[in-house]
């Protein structure tokens, strides 16, 4: 078995987490930014937060993706750190309401569509009952937080690129 990371598994493990954190800057400041511009129409106003937060369901998905294949890539500490994540992702069900809800109008376990409520149920699973305290577990609006979703992810990208000399242009160039 294998110890040491090649440096091509840094090079695929950087891509990963750049993308990741592109699409938790997008999904937070979207959301941020429609509930600042206060929609008038109620429906549209909660599609638009079930997409930004179906999008950070999704980074936060790609995430337990990229430690179950790149976890050799971190150190110790950068899994303790990691595994702090995805202790809580899995609390908040992500993976599920990926599985069950996004991109599916079919729950094969109920034999039936999701109604309404069990949707917003289950998302208020993901939230915790509190999306504004979810956008700053994600990312802080004002102060850059290591514990943070995104300082998280941020910071094993720039500690991978660092340890492996990973440029930009072999990260997102291929």
């Amino acid at each position: 078995m294998r110890l040491t990371p090649t440096r091509a598994e840094a090079v695929d493990a950087v891509t990963v987490l750049d993308r990741i954190t592109g699409e938790l800057l997008s999904g937070v400041n979207a959301l941020r930014w429609f509930r600042a511009h206060r929609i008038d129409q109620a429906q549209i106003a909660t599609l638009l937060e079930e997409v930004c937060v179906t999008q950070l369901v999704l980074a936060g998905c790609k995430f337990v993706e990229f430690y179950d294949h790149f976890h050799a890539v971190l150190t110790s500490d950068e899994r303790t750190r990691a595994k702090s994540l995805l202790k809580e992702i899995s609390e908040r069900r992500l993976v599920d309401y990926r599985n069950t809800f996004v991109g599916h109008a079919w729950d094969r376990e109920r034999r039936r569509i999701l109604v309404d409520s069990e949707a917003r149920a289950m998302m208020d699973r993901v939230t915790k009952g509190d999306p504004d305290a979810t956008l700053e577990w994600v990312m802080p609006a004002f102060a850059a937080r290591e514990d943070s979703v995104y300082g998280i992810v941020s910071g094993l990208l720039t500690s991978i690129r660092e340890r492996h000399e990973v440029t930009w242009e072999e990260a997102r160039g291929r």
